[in-house]
């Protein structure tokens, strides 16, 4: 009896041993997953706020207007809305100075939306061919033949139609549409030699422009047109109505005010019927005028046409269609009667008209034309109202 116990209390020990090692590693075991598990903890509490600072202090920078410097290019969705850009003409810079929008040279505009529209492919050529951008554009063409397109203001634009250009038998373009019928007229100075009024009154002018004063480009000075006066009381005998321009190269309001009260002189004293108008020069050919901004230029337009109006006359500004265009910012002279000179050549037999986007009045169709009545080249115009009834 005595070893069957003595055998079963050396079992006993021996278990009692190895529950008690097992106990010990396991309890090891546990206080190092939690050794682990705080660490692991900390450093992660340590991280998220390293990046809470990171993104508030990015945050603080983004929102604080002027900081940021990230662009467009930055974000990935841009993308999805380009094009292949290896097949697009190039697109000149805003020219924000001068209050203009976009110009595009060579090619002429970028036509992306009209393409897709359209489902045309990169490679169509009707740009190339000078057609605006589905009226959104106009092209100047400069004296190498290199067009610059310039995007159409949203300003009021032009209703009449190359459809009603006609030309008469004695070479004068006429314009009849059943609701306009445009007066057909001539420019006249000291310059025009021997006028036959009642020629040209045969011929179908129905009124003429003639100039009152004209400023020296380069040094400013005023000189009075001497035949103006001769001109006046002739036409009047022959039954022709009469406007007064200037032709200015102001470069202040003050002098353009001098030049309007010279006009509105000259318009007084013959009873002119037709507008009293600022005539800008060839801001191409360079002058003093030529130097000013777009923004100086307008403002002289404007001081002249606001003095005229000042005397219950008629204002009104003449300018070749570049310079309208391009040379002042026409959103800011809505106000005012617009006399644009665009001549061309005849197309397919058909005369050419006009493509200056905007409300205009009168249309200087010919330029050194001939016409009955006068040996010297002159302007032609036709005016698209009938100032004398108004």
């Amino acid at each position: 009896m005595s070893g069957f116990y003595d055998e079963t209390g050396e079992d006993k020990n021996v278990r009692k041993t190895v529950v008690t090692a097992i106990l010990a590693a396991s309890l090891v075991f546990l206080l190092f997953l939690l050794v682990l598990y705080q660490n692991t903890k900390s450093r992660n509490s340590t991280k998220t706020v390293k990046q809470d600072e990171s993104l508030t202090t990015t945050d603080e920078e983004e929102l604080e207007i002027g900081k940021s410097n990230r662009t467009s290019k930055d974000f990935d969705f841009w993308d999805m809305f380009q094009g292949d850009a290896s097949d697009e003409p190039a697109e000149a810079e805003r020219d924000n100075s001068e209050g203009k929008p976009a110009v595009f040279t060579e090619q002429g505009p970028r036509p992306d939306r009209i393409r897709e529209e359209e489902g045309e492919s990169s490679s169509d050529t009707k740009w190339e061919e000078g057609n605006p951008n589905d009226g959104t554009h106009v092209a100047i063409t400069d004296a190498n033949g290199q067009k610059t397109w310039y995007e159409i203001l949203d300003i009021p634009k032009s209703t009449y139609s190359a459809t009603f250009v006609k030309e008469n038998d004695k070479g004068l373009l006429t314009y009849d549409d059943n609701r306009t019928k445009a007066v057909s007229g001539a420019t006249l100075n000291d310059a025009s030699g021997s006028v036959d009024m009642q020629a040209l009154k045969d011929a179908g002018i129905g009124h003429v422009m003639l100039r009152s004063i004209s400023r020296d480009g380069e040094n400013g000075a005023v000189a009075v047109d001497t035949s103006f006066s001769t001109l006046a009381a002739q036409a009047k005998e022959a039954g022709i109505y009469t406007g007064v321009y200037v032709d200015s190269a102001a470069i202040t309001a003050e002098e353009a005010v001098e030049e309007a009260n010279y006009a509105i002189a000259s318009a007084t004293s013959v009873g002119a019927a037709y507008p009293v108008v600022i005539s800008l020069p060839d801001l191409s050919a360079g002058g003093r005028m030529a130097k000013l901004s777009n923004a100086e230029r307008t403002k002289i337009v404007q001081a002249f046409c606001d003095q005229v109006r000042s005397f219950g006359m008629k204002p009104m500004l003449h300018a070749a269609k570049a310079d309208l265009i391009a040379k002042l910012n026409m959103e800011d002279l809505t106000a005012y009667d617009v006399w644009v000179t665009d001549a061309g050549e005849k197309k397919d037999g058909y005369p050419y008209f006009t493509d200056y986007p905007y409300v205009f009045t009168m249309w200087g169709c010919q330029n050194a034309g001939n016409v009955s009545g006068i040996n010297a080249p002159i302007d032609l115009d036709l005016s698209f109202v009938n100032y004398e009834q108004h």
